[in-house]
């Protein structure tokens, strides 16, 4: 079953989780390789609201979740998160010497709402978002 690594809305806590529903939760994970930068971007699902963006080409590694989820709902999420359009997914090596298929921006994709990032944290090289504020 593909496994997949989650850091921004599908969170546990936070507004589209429920998307993840019948995925089995394996327990927080963070990216290998500090090679990433996260941003925050205008939300398509829920205009208004802040969605994050993790893209390579930065200097930080992630913090967020990893799910088993079957095809289905990978396809389901794929539609959801806009594959092609505003985010591609790929797969991405952990900091547990494991893999996952992740949500990574999409380069020609959309252009950040906040660089500075309202709701991303960064701590000691590792970045976080959750919509409380950090």
């Amino acid at each position: 079953m593909p496994r997949l690594f989650v850091y921004g809305t599908l969170k546990r806590g936070e507004r589209n989780h429920a998307r993840l529903a019948g995925a089995r939760y394996l327990g927080p994970a963070t990216t290998r390789d500090a090679a990433f930068a996260m941003a925050e971007y205008a939300s398509v699902s829920r205009p208004g609201r802040l969605a994050p963006d993790v893209r390579t080409g930065g200097n930080c590694r992630v913090a967020g979740e990893i799910y088993e989820v079957d095809e289905e709902r990978l396809a389901a999420l794929d539609r959801f998160e806009r594959v092609g359009i505003d985010y591609h997914r790929t797969v991405i090596a952990l900091g547990d010497g494991t893999v996952a298929q992740a949500y990574l921006g999409a380069p020609e994709g959309r252009r950040p709402a906040n660089p500075a990032g309202r709701f991303v944290s960064v701590v000691d090289g590792v970045a976080s978002w959750s919509e409380r504020e950090a």
